[in-house]
């Protein structure tokens, strides 16, 4: 088994270029033919937050199958607070957590463990002290998008740090 991991994939987000100009025209293709490329029955997948954006129809009709094409797990971002957990089940995602889940001595979360955005301050000192009480090893998160942080114990899986493809989670 091959657990991997992804976040930040913001399909249907009409300004999200404007902010990370590394995503070429069609990124969401590029994110979706990926990802089915990569994952297998009998592998694990965590999706570390924000999603898609727009109506509900158009995400299931674009993401298909793609949650079910081995066991997927959702750790909720700041953009996802507007869909319930049974939406993102009917997706295909085995389970929703809110704001970590911690597998083997990994932490994964949306947020990084590092405070890069005054707008969490709850969300953070949650994920330090569970951290810090679980005796864990490394944060993998999403959020920064292209920017990675300055401690090595922070992975971060977006999608423009990771050549908008899952990562291998036993490579880190």
């Amino acid at each position: 088994m091959t657990r991997w991991a992804s976040s930040d994939w913001h399909l249907f987000h009409a300004n999200i270029r404007k902010y990370e100009p590394i995503r070429p025209e069609g990124f969401e293709d590029l994110i979706l033919r990926n990802v089915r490329e990569t994952l297998r029955p009998g592998d694990e997948f965590w999706f570390l937050g924000d999603l898609a954006f727009g109506g509900s129809a158009k995400s299931i009709e674009f993401l298909g199958d793609v949650f079910r094409l081995c066991a997927s797990f959702m750790v909720r971002g700041n953009h996802d607070k507007d869909r319930t957990d049974n939406w993102f089940k009917r997706l295909g995602f085995k389970d929703v957590f809110p704001l970590y889940m911690v597998v083997d001595d990994m932490m994964l979360t949306h947020f990084p463990m590092r405070a890069v955005d005054a707008r969490y301050p709850d969300e953070m000192a949650m994920i330090n002290k569970v951290f810090m009480e679980r005796g864990c090893r490394v944060n993998v998160h999403g959020h920064t998008h292209s920017r990675r942080s300055a401690d090595p114990r922070c992975v971060n899986v977006s999608v423009e740090v990771a050549d908008f493809r899952p990562v291998d989670l036993g490579k880190l």
